[in-house]
C-alpha cells in the first residue's frame, strides 16, 4: 500500500485549490450583485456579506500560497501554516453562514419545530471550535499523521457540516412549500381564474390584448413561476 505523502498527493491539492478559487470568484460576483441590487437592505446584512467575502479572500490567499509552497518544495514541506489558517477561516465562514440560516429557521418555524434552528446553531458553533482544535495539527503534522491521528476529527468536521446543510435546506424547502399551498388554498376561485388567463396567454389567444397591458402580463408571469 502506497503511503500518502505531500509529494504524491500534491495533484489532489492543486485540483482542490483550483476549484476552491473558482468558487471564490463566484462568491465575489454574488456579493457585488447583492450590493448593487439591494442597496436599501439593513446595514448588518451588508456588513455580514462583506465580512464573509473578506474571509473567503483570506482563505483563498492562504490555500494558494500553500499550493505554491508544496508545488515548489514537494516532500521537503514540513509546516503548513497556510492550510492551518485556511481551516480556521473555513470554520468561521461555515459557522456564520449556517448560524444565519438556522436563526431564520428559528424565527420562521412554529414551535416545537423552531428548535431545529437552535440545534443547528449549536452544532455549527461546535464544529467551528473543532476546526480551531484541528488547525494546529494541520500546521505541524504530515498527511499520514493527519490520517492516523486526526481521522475521526476530520470525519466529524466534514460530516457535521454536510448534515447541517441538508437539515437547513430540507426544512426551509418544506416550510416554503407548505406556505405556498396555504396561500393557494386561500386564493380559492382567484387561482382558477389566473390559471385560465395563463393558459390563454400560453396558447396565444390573449397575445394581442396582453401586448399593451404590462400589469396583466406581469400577473401571468408570476402565476407561471408559482405554478
Amino acid at each position: 500500500m502506497v503511503q500518502a505523502t505531500v509529494g504524491n498527493t500534491v495533484g489532489a491539492l492543486q485540483i482542490a485549490i483550483t476549484v476552491s478559487t473558482m468558487l471564490f470568484g463566484i462568491v465575489t460576483m454574488q456579493c457585488l450583485q447583492y450590493m448593487k441590487r439591494y442597496p436599501d437592505d439593513a446595514a448588518i446584512l451588508k456588513t455580514l456579506a462583506e465580512a464573509l467575502r473578506l474571509m473567503e479572500l483570506g482563505q483563498s490567499i492562504c490555500v494558494s500560497y500553500m499550493m505554491y509552497v508544496v508545488t515548489v518544495n514537494g516532500s521537503q514541506s514540513t509546516r503548513f501554516v497556510g492550510l492551518g489558517v485556511a481551516v480556521i477561516l473555513g470554520g468561521l465562514i461555515t459557522a456564520v453562514v449556517q448560524s444565519f440560516f438556522s436563526w431564520r429557521l428559528y424565527r420562521a418555524l412554529p414551535q416545537p419545530f423552531s428548535y431545529i434552528g437552535i440545534f443547528c446553531i449549536v452544532i455549527a458553533n461546535l464544529r467551528c471550535v473543532a476546526a480551531f482544535v484541528f488547525s494546529p495539527r494541520v500546521i505541524t503534522q504530515d498527511v499520514e499523521e493527519w490520517r492516523t491521528h486526526s481521522f475521526a476529527l476530520v470525519t466529524v468536521l466534514l460530516s457535521s457540516g454536510a448534515v447541517i446543510d441538508v437539515i437547513i435546506a430540507v426544512t426551509l424547502v418544506s416550510f416554503l412549500l407548505k406556505k405556498r399551498q396555504e396561500a393557494f388554498s386561500r386564493c380559492g376561485p382567484s387561482r382558477w381564474h389566473l390559471t385560465r388567463i395563463q393558459r390563454h396567454h400560453c396558447t396565444g389567444l390573449l397575445q394581442k390584448s396582453l401586448s399593451g397591458s404590462q400589469p396583466l402580463q406581469s400577473v401571468c408571469n408570476l402565476q407561471s413561476w408559482l405554478s
